[in-house]
């Protein structure tokens, strides 16, 4: 069996956190022939690749010829929809939602523009303008306003934001028409909505919603 064939099977079932057992049971054969295929022992009947290769979100060509090939796998989470996704690469390799190089900061710059646009980031994100949408990303997010929602894994420093913030980290903004959930501190301005953080303190201008807060809080009188 080809030996890139048998790694790149076992490299995307892995990257799509799907067993052994869950393949099998799609591609209608056994457990010990996804196991086969995986250690180079056999390989798949040649009419069923482009049904394996559409399950696992890549091409035949793909499973073939491996990162050495010119087509880059497109992970089958992606919905299809307006969002803009900013993804990391290693050299030929898309890196997955979970195996993003978390050190790495994507640098973005956004020109204006009327249009409404979500932004999905892959890692850490240090945009350079205003977001017109919202905004996910797997790390910490950086940037100037934020025309809607925003929810990172990690820490917020931005302007103003229309919308809510569910932060894994700390918030440094300015007014949020939403409300605000953190895991650290938060620092910001005038708040519509309520405001939570569970991991630090909260300095913030006035709050028109309820506080619940792990530290010191300190707002400012409407």
């Amino acid at each position: 069996m080809n030996i890139s064939l048998s790694d790149n099977i076992r490299q995307r079932r892995r990257q799509m956190n799907l067993t052994q057992e869950t393949l099998a049971e799609h591609m209608g054969v056994s457990v010990q022939a996804v196991s086969k295929w995986e250690c180079g022992q056999s390989c798949p009947d040649i009419e069923s690749l482009p049904e394996l290769a559409a399950y696992l979100g890549v091409s035949a060509d793909w499973l073939l010829a491996g990162a050495e090939h010119d087509e880059i796998p497109i992970p089958t989470e992606i919905p299809h929809d307006n969002v803009i996704r900013i993804m990391q690469f290693k050299g030929m390799r898309l890196l997955t939602k979970d195996t993003y190089q978390e050190g790495v900061t994507i640098p973005l710059k956004l020109e204006q523009d009327d249009r409404t646009v979500h932004m999905e980031i892959w890692g850490n994100a240090d945009i350079k303008g205003n977001v017109s949408g919202g905004v996910n990303a797997g790390k910490g997010v950086n940037c100037g306003n934020i025309n809607g929602d925003v929810n990172p894994g990690g820490g917020v420093n931005c302007g103003n934001v229309r919308g809510d913030v569910n932060s894994g980290g700390g918030v440094n903004c300015g007014n949020v028409t939403g409300e605000i959930n953190a895991g650290g501190r938060i620092n910001c301005g005038d708040i519509d909505g309520n405001i939570e953080s569970c991991a630090g303190e909260v300095h913030c201008g006035a709050v028109k919603g309820d506080i619940k807060c792990a530290g010191n809080v300190i707002v400012k009188s409407e």
